[in-house]
């Protein structure tokens, strides 16, 4: 489980309630006073809290607009202004850990673009995975 410090919590709460089209951003001229208040930082080390949370695998960095403002967009499907289903900080990390025990420790059976994969087909992918690598040596 991720921990996540004060001041990178109460962003996140922030973020999760302006979130629109998945991105969030970091535009100095829009960001609201009081957050930088609760956080008691500045616009700069806001900037920081960013990227800690790019670190923990919680947004992207998706690019710089015209050297205004940073732009990133959320690593699970937030949905705009919190009202999907991860609308918490708490839903948010369980979702975070969710998908990367997933991606650690995939299911033996599963469905990709509608296709049932059983466990001996993933393991039919995998060998054949290997060979590729004593091939390639």
């Amino acid at each position: 489980m991720l921990n996540l410090t004060d001041k990178e919590t109460i962003l996140i709460e922030y973020l999760i309630g302006t979130t629109e089209a998945s991105q969030v951003v970091c535009y100095e001229d829009f960001f609201p006073k009081e957050i930088l208040e609760k956080l008691n930082v500045n616009f700069q080390q806001v900037k920081g809290i960013y990227g800690s949370l790019v670190n923990k695998n919680i947004l992207t960095f998706s690019n710089n607009i015209n050297g205004q403002y940073d732009s990133y967009e959320w690593t699970v499907n937030v949905e705009d202004y919190g009202q999907g289903e991860i609308n918490t900080v708490e839903k948010l990390l369980k979702e975070i850990n969710t998908q990367s025990n997933l991606e650690e420790n995939p299911p033996s059976d599963c469905y990709v673009l509608g296709r049932e994969y059983t466990k001996e087909d993933i393991e039919e992918a995998k060998q054949m995975k290997l060979n590729d690598k004593k091939v390639a040596q």
